[in-house]
Protein backbone atom coordinates (compact mmCIF):
# COMPACT_ATOMS: atom_id res chain seq x y z
CA UNK A 1 0.00 0.00 0.00
CA UNK A 2 0.91 3.36 -0.59
CA UNK A 3 2.10 6.07 2.50
CA UNK A 4 -0.43 7.85 2.59
CA UNK A 5 1.31 10.88 3.45
CA UNK A 6 3.01 10.83 -0.14
CA UNK A 7 -0.20 11.89 -1.55
CA UNK A 8 -1.44 13.87 1.06
CA UNK A 9 1.95 16.24 0.46
CA UNK A 10 0.89 16.86 -2.91
CA UNK A 11 -2.60 17.58 -2.26
CA UNK A 12 -0.95 20.53 0.62
CA UNK A 13 1.20 21.69 -2.21
CA UNK A 14 -1.83 21.52 -4.67
CA UNK A 15 -3.85 23.57 -1.97
CA UNK A 16 -0.91 26.39 -1.32
CA UNK A 17 -0.32 27.03 -4.99
CA UNK A 18 -4.10 28.27 -5.17
CA UNK A 19 -3.63 30.01 -1.52
CA UNK A 20 -0.52 31.51 -1.86
CA UNK A 21 1.23 34.36 -0.52
CA UNK A 22 -0.84 34.38 2.68
CA UNK A 23 -4.07 35.57 0.70
CA UNK A 24 -7.08 35.45 2.80
CA UNK A 25 -10.03 33.81 1.42
CA UNK A 26 -12.00 36.45 0.64
CA UNK A 27 -9.26 37.51 -2.56
CA UNK A 28 -10.16 34.21 -3.99
CA UNK A 29 -12.15 34.07 -7.41
CA UNK A 30 -15.13 31.73 -7.34
CA UNK A 31 -12.56 29.40 -9.56
CA UNK A 32 -9.74 29.50 -6.97
CA UNK A 33 -12.37 29.18 -3.95
CA UNK A 34 -13.95 26.03 -5.62
CA UNK A 35 -10.30 24.24 -6.73
CA UNK A 36 -8.92 25.13 -2.60
CA UNK A 37 -12.10 23.64 -1.15
CA UNK A 38 -11.58 20.08 -3.50
CA UNK A 39 -7.80 20.26 -2.63
CA UNK A 40 -7.99 20.62 0.85
CA UNK A 41 -10.58 18.12 0.95
CA UNK A 42 -8.64 15.19 -0.55
CA UNK A 43 -5.88 16.41 1.57
CA UNK A 44 -8.18 15.82 4.81
CA UNK A 45 -9.32 12.31 3.08
CA UNK A 46 -5.39 11.59 2.62
CA UNK A 47 -4.46 12.38 6.12
CA UNK A 48 -7.53 10.34 7.44
CA UNK A 49 -6.01 7.55 5.79
CA UNK A 50 -2.60 8.07 7.45
CA UNK A 51 -4.90 8.28 11.08
CA UNK A 52 -6.60 4.73 10.40
CA UNK A 53 -3.39 2.87 9.20
CA UNK A 54 -1.55 4.73 12.76
CA UNK A 55 -4.66 3.60 14.46
CA UNK A 56 -4.75 0.00 13.43
CA UNK A 57 -1.18 -0.19 14.61
CA UNK A 58 -1.38 1.24 17.85
CA UNK A 59 -4.20 -1.32 18.68
CA UNK A 60 -1.92 -4.00 16.79
CA UNK A 61 0.77 -3.20 19.61
CA UNK A 62 -1.86 -3.08 22.65
CA UNK A 63 -3.40 -6.07 22.23
CA UNK A 64 -4.42 -7.49 25.22
CA UNK A 65 -2.10 -10.20 24.89
CA UNK A 66 0.86 -8.09 25.35
CA UNK A 67 -0.84 -7.39 29.16
CA UNK A 68 0.97 -4.34 30.53
CA UNK A 69 3.65 -3.95 28.61
CA UNK A 70 1.44 -2.98 25.49
CA UNK A 71 1.45 0.42 23.47
CA UNK A 72 -1.62 2.31 25.18
CA UNK A 73 -0.75 1.04 28.74
CA UNK A 74 2.88 1.19 29.23
CA UNK A 75 2.04 4.87 28.30
CA UNK A 76 -0.50 5.50 31.18
CA UNK A 77 -4.17 4.35 28.97
CA UNK A 78 -6.10 1.86 29.55
CA UNK A 79 -7.00 1.16 25.84
CA UNK A 80 -5.46 2.09 22.41
CA UNK A 81 -8.81 3.82 22.06
CA UNK A 82 -8.75 5.75 25.06
CA UNK A 83 -4.70 6.45 24.29
CA UNK A 84 -6.27 7.89 20.20
CA UNK A 85 -8.94 9.77 22.12
CA UNK A 86 -6.91 12.13 24.19
CA UNK A 87 -4.21 12.51 21.99
CA UNK A 88 -5.97 13.67 18.65
CA UNK A 89 -8.99 14.74 20.81
CA UNK A 90 -11.64 13.16 19.18
CA UNK A 91 -14.29 11.34 20.84
CA UNK A 92 -13.57 7.88 22.10
CA UNK A 93 -16.38 7.28 19.39
CA UNK A 94 -14.49 8.42 16.35
CA UNK A 95 -11.23 6.54 18.20
CA UNK A 96 -12.88 3.55 17.89
CA UNK A 97 -14.42 4.20 14.06
CA UNK A 98 -10.32 4.97 13.12
CA UNK A 99 -9.63 1.61 14.57
CA UNK A 100 -11.91 -0.32 13.24
CA UNK A 101 -11.01 1.37 9.53
CA UNK A 102 -7.89 0.92 10.13
CA UNK A 103 -7.99 -2.90 10.64
CA UNK A 104 -10.70 -3.07 7.58
CA UNK A 105 -8.86 -1.83 5.07
CA UNK A 106 -5.41 -2.93 6.26
CA UNK A 107 -3.32 -6.26 4.67
CA UNK A 108 -3.77 -9.01 6.87
CA UNK A 109 -1.55 -11.69 7.92
CA UNK A 110 -1.64 -15.09 6.29
CA UNK A 111 -0.08 -18.39 7.82
CA UNK A 112 4.12 -17.86 7.79
CA UNK A 113 4.82 -14.54 5.42
CA UNK A 114 1.34 -14.96 4.15
CA UNK A 115 0.03 -11.49 3.43
CA UNK A 116 -3.75 -11.09 2.48
CA UNK A 117 -5.76 -8.42 0.86
CA UNK A 118 -7.94 -6.28 3.02
CA UNK A 119 -10.97 -7.18 4.87
CA UNK A 120 -12.78 -4.62 2.58
CA UNK A 121 -10.77 -4.15 -0.75
CA UNK A 122 -13.16 -1.89 -2.54
CA UNK A 123 -12.99 -0.06 0.93
CA UNK A 124 -9.24 0.27 1.37
CA UNK A 125 -8.78 1.86 -2.26
CA UNK A 126 -11.07 4.41 -1.85
CA UNK A 127 -9.54 5.55 1.08
CA UNK A 128 -6.18 5.09 -0.21
CA UNK A 129 -6.92 7.40 -2.96
CA UNK A 130 -8.69 9.96 -1.09
CA UNK A 131 -12.08 9.22 -2.41
CA UNK A 132 -13.66 9.01 0.53
CA UNK A 133 -13.08 9.95 4.14
CA UNK A 134 -12.96 7.86 7.29
CA UNK A 135 -15.99 9.11 8.58
CA UNK A 136 -17.83 7.52 5.27
CA UNK A 137 -15.68 4.45 5.37
CA UNK A 138 -16.69 3.09 9.05
CA UNK A 139 -20.24 3.75 8.09
CA UNK A 140 -20.02 1.64 5.17
CA UNK A 141 -17.11 -1.37 7.43
CA UNK A 142 -19.94 -1.07 10.05
CA UNK A 143 -23.09 -2.18 7.80
CA UNK A 144 -20.77 -4.47 5.77
CA UNK A 145 -19.68 -6.23 8.97
CA UNK A 146 -23.45 -6.12 10.56
CA UNK A 147 -25.16 -8.46 7.54
CA UNK A 148 -21.74 -10.24 6.56
CA UNK A 149 -22.84 -13.73 8.19
CA UNK A 150 -26.10 -13.70 6.02
CA UNK A 151 -24.85 -12.88 3.25
CA UNK A 152 -22.88 -14.51 0.50
CA UNK A 153 -19.36 -13.06 0.00
CA UNK A 154 -20.31 -12.00 -4.42
CA UNK A 155 -22.80 -10.37 -3.26
CA UNK A 156 -21.26 -8.73 0.07
CA UNK A 157 -18.70 -7.26 -2.57
CA UNK A 158 -20.74 -5.89 -5.03
CA UNK A 159 -22.51 -4.21 -2.47
CA UNK A 160 -19.25 -2.87 -1.28
CA UNK A 161 -18.30 -1.33 -4.15
CA UNK A 162 -21.79 0.43 -4.91
CA UNK A 163 -21.73 1.56 -1.32
CA UNK A 164 -18.56 3.13 -2.08
CA UNK A 165 -19.49 4.82 -5.12
CA UNK A 166 -22.37 6.08 -3.52
CA UNK A 167 -20.42 7.36 -0.62
CA UNK A 168 -17.91 9.53 -2.90
CA UNK A 169 -21.22 11.28 -4.31
CA UNK A 170 -23.36 11.84 -1.54
CA UNK A 171 -22.92 13.84 1.50
CA UNK A 172 -23.10 11.88 5.27
CA UNK A 173 -26.40 12.47 6.02
CA UNK A 174 -27.28 11.41 2.34
CA UNK A 175 -25.00 7.91 2.83
CA UNK A 176 -27.08 6.93 6.13
CA UNK A 177 -30.37 7.25 3.85
CA UNK A 178 -28.67 4.51 1.47
CA UNK A 179 -26.86 2.79 3.78
CA UNK A 180 -30.34 1.93 5.65
CA UNK A 181 -32.04 0.44 2.19
CA UNK A 182 -28.62 -1.10 1.33
CA UNK A 183 -28.97 -3.08 4.81
CA UNK A 184 -32.83 -3.79 3.75
CA UNK A 185 -31.38 -5.32 0.57
CA UNK A 186 -28.61 -6.92 1.85
CA UNK A 187 -30.82 -8.45 4.58
CA UNK A 188 -34.55 -8.02 3.97
CA UNK A 189 -35.43 -10.76 7.15
CA UNK A 190 -33.85 -8.85 9.37
CA UNK A 191 -36.18 -6.18 8.71
CA UNK A 192 -39.03 -7.24 10.24
CA UNK A 193 -36.59 -8.00 13.52
CA UNK A 194 -35.33 -4.77 13.79
CA UNK A 195 -38.78 -3.38 13.76
CA UNK A 196 -39.69 -5.33 16.58
CA UNK A 197 -36.75 -3.60 18.64
CA UNK A 198 -38.50 -0.42 17.21
CA UNK A 199 -42.20 -0.95 18.32
CA UNK A 200 -40.53 -1.75 21.83
CA UNK A 201 -38.78 1.48 21.86
CA UNK A 202 -41.90 3.32 20.76
CA UNK A 203 -42.58 5.92 24.16
CA UNK A 204 -43.93 9.13 24.94
CA UNK A 205 -43.10 11.21 28.16
CA UNK A 206 -45.35 14.64 29.41
CA UNK A 207 -44.09 16.62 31.95
CA UNK A 208 -44.79 19.86 33.14
CA UNK A 209 -41.86 22.33 33.67
CA UNK A 210 -41.17 24.81 36.13
CA UNK A 211 -42.16 27.51 33.75
CA UNK A 212 -45.61 26.27 33.14
CA UNK A 213 -44.80 24.84 29.71
CA UNK A 214 -45.81 21.59 29.19
CA UNK A 215 -42.87 19.18 27.32
CA UNK A 216 -43.78 16.19 25.38
CA UNK A 217 -41.42 14.00 23.52
CA UNK A 218 -42.00 11.31 21.63
CA UNK A 219 -40.71 8.03 19.98
CA UNK A 220 -42.42 6.27 16.77
CA UNK A 221 -41.36 3.81 14.94
CA UNK A 222 -42.18 3.80 11.33
CA UNK A 223 -45.00 2.49 10.51
CA UNK A 224 -47.35 5.12 12.90
CA UNK A 225 -44.51 7.44 13.12
CA UNK A 226 -45.36 7.93 8.87
CA UNK A 227 -48.43 8.53 9.50
CA UNK A 228 -48.42 11.16 12.21
CA UNK A 229 -45.53 12.93 10.27
CA UNK A 230 -47.64 13.10 7.15
CA UNK A 231 -50.72 14.17 9.11
CA UNK A 232 -48.70 16.73 11.01
CA UNK A 233 -47.17 18.10 7.70
CA UNK A 234 -50.43 18.15 5.67
CA UNK A 235 -52.41 20.33 8.29
CA UNK A 236 -48.86 22.73 7.90
CA UNK A 237 -48.70 22.69 4.47
CA UNK A 238 -52.94 24.16 4.52
CA UNK A 239 -51.49 27.13 6.56
CA UNK A 240 -48.35 27.82 4.40
CA UNK A 241 -50.63 27.72 1.28
CA UNK A 242 -53.20 29.98 2.87
CA UNK A 243 -50.39 32.53 3.81
CA UNK A 244 -49.18 32.39 0.53
CA UNK A 245 -52.57 33.25 -1.08
CA UNK A 246 -52.66 36.06 1.36
CA UNK A 247 -49.25 37.18 -0.19
CA UNK A 248 -50.34 36.91 -3.49
CA UNK A 249 -53.30 38.80 -3.53
CA UNK A 250 -51.36 41.56 -2.44
CA UNK A 251 -48.71 41.48 -4.56
CA UNK A 252 -50.50 43.06 -7.46
CA UNK A 253 -50.70 45.91 -5.35
CA UNK A 254 -47.19 45.91 -3.83
CA UNK A 255 -45.24 45.36 -7.44
CA UNK A 256 -45.23 43.95 -10.57
CA UNK A 257 -45.22 40.05 -11.95
CA UNK A 258 -41.92 38.08 -11.73
CA UNK A 259 -40.61 34.67 -12.91
CA UNK A 260 -42.37 31.93 -13.15
CA UNK A 261 -45.25 33.26 -11.96
CA UNK A 262 -43.83 34.59 -8.87
CA UNK A 263 -45.19 38.46 -7.53
CA UNK A 264 -42.38 40.60 -6.63
CA UNK A 265 -43.25 42.64 -3.71
CA UNK A 266 -41.72 46.73 -3.92
CA UNK A 267 -39.03 45.85 -1.87
CA UNK A 268 -37.66 42.99 -4.55
CA UNK A 269 -39.05 39.88 -2.31
CA UNK A 270 -40.46 37.12 -3.65
CA UNK A 271 -43.72 36.60 -2.32
CA UNK A 272 -44.82 33.13 -3.35
CA UNK A 273 -44.08 30.49 -5.75
CA UNK A 274 -45.43 29.75 -8.86
CA UNK A 275 -45.35 26.55 -9.60
CA UNK A 276 -46.83 23.08 -10.85
CA UNK A 277 -49.47 22.40 -8.22
CA UNK A 278 -51.04 19.43 -10.19
CA UNK A 279 -50.78 15.92 -8.20
CA UNK A 280 -48.21 17.82 -5.57
CA UNK A 281 -48.53 18.75 -2.35
CA UNK A 282 -46.62 21.26 0.06
CA UNK A 283 -44.04 19.60 2.42
CA UNK A 284 -42.47 21.10 5.94
CA UNK A 285 -39.85 19.08 7.62
CA UNK A 286 -38.35 18.87 10.94
CA UNK A 287 -35.92 21.20 10.05
CA UNK A 288 -38.14 23.88 9.07
CA UNK A 289 -37.78 23.55 5.17
CA UNK A 290 -40.86 23.61 3.36
CA UNK A 291 -42.10 23.95 -0.50
CA UNK A 292 -45.38 25.70 -1.81
CA UNK A 293 -48.07 24.61 -3.61
CA UNK A 294 -49.93 26.33 -6.33
CA UNK A 295 -52.39 26.24 -9.22
CA UNK A 296 -50.46 27.08 -12.32
CA UNK A 297 -47.03 25.08 -13.94
CA UNK A 298 -43.90 27.11 -12.75
CA UNK A 299 -41.94 26.19 -15.88
CA UNK A 300 -43.26 29.23 -17.98
CA UNK A 301 -42.88 32.97 -17.29
CA UNK A 302 -46.33 34.40 -16.22
CA UNK A 303 -47.58 37.65 -18.01
CA UNK A 304 -47.87 40.41 -15.85
CA UNK A 305 -51.92 40.80 -16.75
CA UNK A 306 -52.53 37.18 -15.60
CA UNK A 307 -50.81 37.52 -12.45
CA UNK A 308 -52.75 40.87 -11.84
CA UNK A 309 -55.98 38.81 -12.60
CA UNK A 310 -54.89 36.16 -10.51
CA UNK A 311 -54.26 38.82 -7.35
CA UNK A 312 -57.74 40.78 -8.30
CA UNK A 313 -59.32 37.22 -8.16
CA UNK A 314 -57.60 35.88 -4.92
CA UNK A 315 -58.11 39.64 -3.40
CA UNK A 316 -62.18 39.22 -3.61
CA UNK A 317 -61.75 36.34 -1.17
CA UNK A 318 -58.74 37.63 0.70
CA UNK A 319 -60.89 38.48 3.91
CA UNK A 320 -62.85 35.20 3.69
CA UNK A 321 -59.25 34.14 3.44
CA UNK A 322 -58.43 36.10 6.75
CA UNK A 323 -61.29 34.96 8.74
CA UNK A 324 -61.02 31.10 8.35
CA UNK A 325 -57.26 31.30 9.11
CA UNK A 326 -58.29 33.52 12.68
CA UNK A 327 -60.98 30.96 13.34
CA UNK A 328 -58.49 28.07 12.35
CA UNK A 329 -56.06 29.70 14.65
CA UNK A 330 -58.41 29.85 17.67
CA UNK A 331 -59.61 26.48 16.95
CA UNK A 332 -55.83 25.45 17.40
CA UNK A 333 -55.30 27.04 20.78
CA UNK A 334 -53.02 29.84 19.40
CA UNK A 335 -52.84 33.66 19.49
CA UNK A 336 -55.09 34.26 16.19
CA UNK A 337 -53.23 38.14 16.35
CA UNK A 338 -49.97 36.37 15.29
CA UNK A 339 -49.58 36.09 12.17
CA UNK A 340 -48.63 32.35 10.46
CA UNK A 341 -45.21 34.46 8.54
CA UNK A 342 -44.30 35.28 12.34
CA UNK A 343 -44.41 31.79 13.52
CA UNK A 344 -41.53 29.19 12.62
CA UNK A 345 -42.11 25.59 11.30
CA UNK A 346 -41.91 24.10 14.58
CA UNK A 347 -44.53 26.14 16.47
CA UNK A 348 -46.87 25.74 13.53
CA UNK A 349 -46.30 21.86 13.69
CA UNK A 350 -47.22 22.30 17.40
CA UNK A 351 -50.00 23.71 16.53
CA UNK A 352 -50.93 21.26 14.07
CA UNK A 353 -50.49 18.53 16.89
CA UNK A 354 -52.69 20.53 18.96
CA UNK A 355 -55.74 20.27 15.96
CA UNK A 356 -55.59 16.74 15.85
CA UNK A 357 -55.83 16.58 19.41
CA UNK A 358 -59.05 18.66 19.39
CA UNK A 359 -60.40 16.39 16.49
CA UNK A 360 -60.17 13.58 18.16
CA UNK A 361 -61.44 14.63 20.91
CA UNK A 362 -65.13 16.89 19.40
CA UNK A 363 -64.60 14.62 16.17
CA UNK A 364 -66.44 18.13 14.57
CA UNK A 365 -63.28 19.53 13.48
CA UNK A 366 -62.56 20.54 9.77
CA UNK A 367 -58.74 18.98 9.34
CA UNK A 368 -57.38 20.26 6.37
CA UNK A 369 -56.33 16.79 5.80
CA UNK A 370 -57.12 16.19 2.10
CA UNK A 371 -54.26 14.74 0.01
CA UNK A 372 -52.52 13.28 3.21
CA UNK A 373 -52.08 9.64 1.92
CA UNK A 374 -48.93 7.56 3.27
CA UNK A 375 -47.57 5.96 0.16
CA UNK A 376 -45.94 2.38 1.03
CA UNK A 377 -44.50 0.57 -1.68
CA UNK A 378 -42.87 -2.40 -2.78
CA UNK A 379 -42.52 -5.18 -5.74
CA UNK A 380 -45.13 -7.62 -6.69
CA UNK A 381 -42.53 -10.10 -5.84
CA UNK A 382 -41.90 -9.31 -2.64
CA UNK A 383 -45.83 -8.99 -2.07
CA UNK A 384 -46.79 -12.01 -3.15
CA UNK A 385 -43.48 -13.92 -1.04
CA UNK A 386 -43.56 -12.49 1.96
CA UNK A 387 -40.06 -11.81 2.33
CA UNK A 388 -38.11 -8.53 1.32
CA UNK A 389 -39.15 -4.58 2.14
CA UNK A 390 -41.19 -1.90 1.65
CA UNK A 391 -40.32 1.66 1.72
CA UNK A 392 -42.48 4.62 2.81
CA UNK A 393 -42.21 8.15 1.37
CA UNK A 394 -40.93 10.59 3.56
CA UNK A 395 -39.35 7.82 5.81
CA UNK A 396 -35.21 6.64 5.24
CA UNK A 397 -36.18 3.31 6.88
CA UNK A 398 -37.31 0.45 5.32
CA UNK A 399 -40.62 -1.83 6.72
CA UNK A 400 -41.19 -5.56 6.38
CA UNK A 401 -43.91 -6.75 4.17
CA UNK A 402 -45.80 -7.88 6.88
CA UNK A 403 -45.57 -4.41 8.52
CA UNK A 404 -46.73 -2.76 4.71
CA UNK A 405 -49.76 -5.01 4.47
CA UNK A 406 -51.06 -4.46 7.55
CA UNK A 407 -50.72 -0.53 6.79
CA UNK A 408 -52.32 -0.76 4.19
CA UNK A 409 -55.22 -2.53 5.45
CA UNK A 410 -55.99 0.48 7.16
CA UNK A 411 -57.02 4.13 6.12
CA UNK A 412 -55.12 6.75 4.39
CA UNK A 413 -52.52 4.16 2.73
CA UNK A 414 -51.62 3.75 -0.77
CA UNK A 415 -50.03 0.40 -1.21
CA UNK A 416 -48.09 1.90 -4.53
CA UNK A 417 -49.39 0.03 -8.35
CA UNK A 418 -49.12 2.66 -10.92
CA UNK A 419 -49.90 2.62 -14.74
CA UNK A 420 -53.26 0.94 -14.27
CA UNK A 421 -55.68 0.32 -16.93
CA UNK A 422 -57.76 3.38 -16.09
CA UNK A 423 -55.13 5.84 -15.58
CA UNK A 424 -53.92 7.43 -18.54
CA UNK A 425 -50.20 8.63 -17.95
CA UNK A 426 -49.34 10.62 -20.88
CA UNK A 427 -51.19 13.63 -21.84
CA UNK A 428 -49.00 15.25 -24.71
CA UNK A 429 -50.39 18.79 -25.40
CA UNK A 430 -54.06 17.75 -24.29
CA UNK A 431 -53.62 19.26 -20.96
CA UNK A 432 -50.93 21.85 -19.52
CA UNK A 433 -50.89 20.33 -15.97
CA UNK A 434 -49.82 17.10 -14.60
CA UNK A 435 -51.84 15.05 -13.17
CA UNK A 436 -51.54 13.12 -9.77
CA UNK A 437 -51.43 9.45 -11.52
CA UNK A 438 -48.34 11.00 -13.52
CA UNK A 439 -46.88 12.85 -10.07
CA UNK A 440 -47.38 9.19 -8.46
CA UNK A 441 -45.24 7.48 -11.43
CA UNK A 442 -42.42 10.50 -11.26
CA UNK A 443 -42.11 9.57 -7.15
CA UNK A 444 -41.70 5.71 -8.49
CA UNK A 445 -38.53 7.12 -11.06
CA UNK A 446 -37.05 10.18 -8.85
CA UNK A 447 -38.04 9.16 -5.58
CA UNK A 448 -38.22 12.94 -4.24
CA UNK A 449 -36.48 16.21 -5.73
CA UNK A 450 -34.04 14.48 -8.63
CA UNK A 451 -31.65 17.52 -7.52
CA UNK A 452 -31.43 16.91 -3.56
CA UNK A 453 -33.25 13.95 -2.60
CA UNK A 454 -36.00 15.69 -0.54
CA UNK A 455 -38.91 13.96 -0.14
CA UNK A 456 -42.09 13.48 -2.76
CA UNK A 457 -44.15 15.80 -0.27
CA UNK A 458 -41.87 18.39 -1.05
CA UNK A 459 -41.79 18.13 -4.75
CA UNK A 460 -43.81 19.56 -7.99
CA UNK A 461 -44.03 18.08 -11.42
CA UNK A 462 -41.96 20.27 -13.57
CA UNK A 463 -41.73 20.56 -17.46
CA UNK A 464 -38.25 20.06 -18.79
CA UNK A 465 -39.04 21.58 -21.92
CA UNK A 466 -41.07 24.10 -20.82
CA UNK A 467 -44.70 24.18 -21.51
CA UNK A 468 -45.16 27.50 -23.47
CA UNK A 469 -41.80 28.62 -24.50
CA UNK A 470 -40.37 24.87 -25.61
CA UNK A 471 -44.41 23.73 -26.46
CA UNK A 472 -43.27 20.89 -23.95
CA UNK A 473 -45.59 17.86 -23.29
CA UNK A 474 -47.42 17.10 -20.29
CA UNK A 475 -45.89 13.34 -20.53
CA UNK A 476 -43.91 11.47 -17.91
CA UNK A 477 -41.01 11.81 -20.42
CA UNK A 478 -40.81 15.63 -19.85
CA UNK A 479 -41.20 15.69 -16.37
CA UNK A 480 -39.59 15.81 -13.58
CA UNK A 481 -39.62 16.18 -9.31
CA UNK A 482 -38.02 18.92 -7.91
CA UNK A 483 -38.49 20.91 -4.65
CA UNK A 484 -38.88 24.75 -5.05
CA UNK A 485 -35.41 25.29 -4.07
CA UNK A 486 -33.93 23.32 -6.90
CA UNK A 487 -36.76 23.97 -9.11
CA UNK A 488 -35.20 28.00 -8.91
CA UNK A 489 -31.67 26.69 -8.98
CA UNK A 490 -32.66 24.99 -12.48
CA UNK A 491 -34.11 27.97 -13.90
CA UNK A 492 -32.00 30.62 -12.30
CA UNK A 493 -28.63 29.32 -12.54
CA UNK A 494 -28.55 27.85 -16.00
CA UNK A 495 -28.60 23.65 -15.22
CA UNK A 496 -30.12 21.24 -17.60
CA UNK A 497 -31.88 18.13 -16.63
CA UNK A 498 -31.69 14.99 -19.41
CA UNK A 499 -34.02 11.80 -18.22
CA UNK A 500 -32.91 8.32 -20.23
CA UNK A 501 -36.93 7.63 -20.30
CA UNK A 502 -39.98 6.90 -17.20
CA UNK A 503 -39.33 3.44 -16.25
CA UNK A 504 -38.66 3.27 -12.85
CA UNK A 505 -34.80 2.19 -13.12
CA UNK A 506 -34.28 5.50 -15.82
CA UNK A 507 -31.47 7.68 -14.95
CA UNK A 508 -31.67 11.58 -14.07
CA UNK A 509 -29.00 13.81 -15.02
CA UNK A 510 -28.29 16.83 -13.96
CA UNK A 511 -26.04 18.98 -16.08
CA UNK A 512 -24.75 22.08 -14.43
CA UNK A 513 -23.84 25.12 -16.67
CA UNK A 514 -19.89 25.93 -17.62
CA UNK A 515 -19.34 28.63 -14.90
CA UNK A 516 -19.45 25.76 -12.04
CA UNK A 517 -18.26 22.75 -14.29
CA UNK A 518 -16.41 23.95 -17.66
CA UNK A 519 -17.02 20.35 -19.32
CA UNK A 520 -20.76 20.43 -17.85
CA UNK A 521 -20.03 16.72 -16.63
CA UNK A 522 -23.94 15.02 -16.09
CA UNK A 523 -24.18 14.07 -12.56
CA UNK A 524 -26.50 11.51 -11.01
CA UNK A 525 -30.02 12.09 -9.82
CA UNK A 526 -33.10 11.23 -8.81
CA UNK A 527 -33.83 7.41 -7.22
CA UNK A 528 -30.86 5.64 -8.48
CA UNK A 529 -28.23 8.24 -7.11
CA UNK A 530 -30.34 7.72 -3.31
CA UNK A 531 -31.50 4.48 -3.13
CA UNK A 532 -29.52 1.17 -3.22
CA UNK A 533 -29.67 -2.29 -5.63
CA UNK A 534 -26.53 -3.84 -6.08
Amino acid sequence: MTNPLLPLGEAVDAARRVWRDGRDPAELSSEELALLTDELTVAQRHMDAAKARVAREVARKSHPDLGPEGFAKVRGFRSPTTYIATTTGVTTAEAARLIEVGEATSPREGFGDEVKPPKYPAVARALEQGRIGVAAAGAIVGLLDKVALRTDPETLARAEADLVEKARQLSMNDLHRVLARAEAWLDPRGVADRESEMRRKRSLHIREGRDGLVHISAVLDPEHGAVFKTAIEQIVTSRLRAQRERATARAPREGSAGVDGEAMTSHGRRAAGGVDGTGGSTGAGADGRASHDSGVDGDDRAPSASAAANGATSAASAQADAGAQANASAHAGVDAGVSDARRSIPQMQAEALIHLIEHGMSCDADLPLEGATVVVRMTLEDLESGDGYATIDGLTTPVSVQTARRMAAGGAVIPCVLGGDSEILDWGRKRRLFTPAQKMALVERDGGCAMCGAPPGWTKTHHIRWWQRDAGPTDLSNGVLLCESCHHRVHDNGWEIRIDGARRDSAVWLIPPADVDAARTPRLGGRALYDFAA
